[in-house]
């Protein structure tokens, strides 16, 4: 699955749980924040496993999550 299959698709779920009232418009938002930021984060680690030959590191992790948040400024 592609990334952008992934969105749509999780997207598309988060949508039909807004529309059966199952989500508040708040909910909503916040999730489909937390979709992108966990999209940005692993589209981060997989460059940086790339770049590390595929030898992921917890440290990279650590590394995704201040990467979101300093480029997006939380």
């Amino acid at each position: 699955m592609t990334a952008v299959e992934w969105y749509s698709q999780q997207h598309l779920k988060l949508l039909i749980k807004l529309e059966n009232k199952e989500l508040s418009i708040g909910e909503y938002a916040v999730q489909h924040q937390e979709m992108e930021k966990q999209q940005i984060i692993d589209a981060h680690l997989n460059g940086q496993a790339e770049f590390d030959k595929g030898k992921f590191r917890k440290e990279v992790m650590i590394n995704a999550e201040e990467y979101y948040n300093e480029t997006f400024n939380i």
